[in-house]
């Protein structure tokens, strides 16, 4: 995703273990296991909580706890995601609140971003989704 607007979504189907999931948009083309903690890695994660008991939130690969009321993902959750590459802003919504629109700015407009999934165990189960409008 190099210029414009890019929507997409998830199914949240399985979440074993500490319920860790990690979705969001990644620079990198070769990130390492914790990919969340990429320096071009911005998303949001958990459906556990990190050790203060918050939900994370990462942006530039940096944990920003709780960010703009983050407060995890759970099994079933529909996710929808929109990238403005030219405004540099990452957009949220997740069908279970749908009052709340999360977001990130400051993205990057040089750089070409991937869809990014990270999953704690082999059993954790994301399906990707063309997405119509957000």
């Amino acid at each position: 995703m190099e210029v414009g607007t890019y929507m997409w979504g998830f199914k949240i189907h399985t979440l074993k273990n500490n319920h860790w999931v990690f979705l969001g948009v990644i620079a990198s083309q070769r990130p390492g296991d914790n990919s969340y903690n990429d320096p071009s890695s911005y998303g949001w994660a958990c459906g556990g909580a990190d050790s203060s008991g918050r939900c994370m939130a990462f942006q530039k690969g940096v944990n920003m706890p709780s960010h703009g009321g983050w407060s995890g993902f759970q099994e079933g959750d529909d996710v929808t995601m929109q990238l403005n590459v030219d405004s540099g802003v990452l957009r949220m919504k997740v069908a279970r609140l749908p009052q709340t629109v999360f977001h990130f700015t400051g993205l990057d407009q040089a750089t070409p971003w991937r869809v990014h999934v990270n999953l704690f165990s082999s059993e954790d189960k994301v399906e990707l989704l063309s997405a119509g409008q957000f």
